[in-house]
């Protein structure tokens, strides 16, 4: 469950700031698939941090992470949601390819933090 340890990550989620030591996640700047969250962060405005982050906390950097409730991948993606947001956003068919799933979680989040604020996107993020 991605709650206050992400959003002590990412105190604000509308930033687009620099990383700060203080607030990096255990998944590094330097992770593998470091490319695609510079590109999700871009595309979507979610900060590298928090999509490094809620990696972290969702799948441990997995990415063939299926959780009890069949969420996939990095970003740990809901069937239905990864169905809705790669035909959306052109994300291909598999919801393990760490660029899809990376895009697609951004994608997710920033729908969120536009329809719940920051006070409620990281829990609507989980629903």
């Amino acid at each position: 469950m991605v709650t206050f340890s992400v959003s002590a990550a990412c105190a604000d989620p509308t930033s687009r700031g620099e990383h700060s030591p203080r607030s990096e996640s255990a998944i590094s700047v330097d992770y593998p698939w470091s490319a695609h969250v510079r590109e999700a962060a871009k595309r979507f405005a979610i900060p590298e941090r928090l999509l490094r982050a809620v990696m972290q906390v969702e799948s441990v950097g997995d990415v063939h992470a299926v959780s009890s409730k069949e969420a996939m991948g990095l970003m740990q993606i809901m069937p239905a949601t990864w169905e809705e947001l790669r035909i959306r956003h052109r994300l291909g068919v598999d919801p393990y390819q760490p660029r899809g799933n990376i895009l697609a979680g951004a994608a997710y989040l920033r729908e969120m933090l536009d329809r719940f604020g920051r006070n409620g996107f990281l829990a609507a993020y989980n629903a």
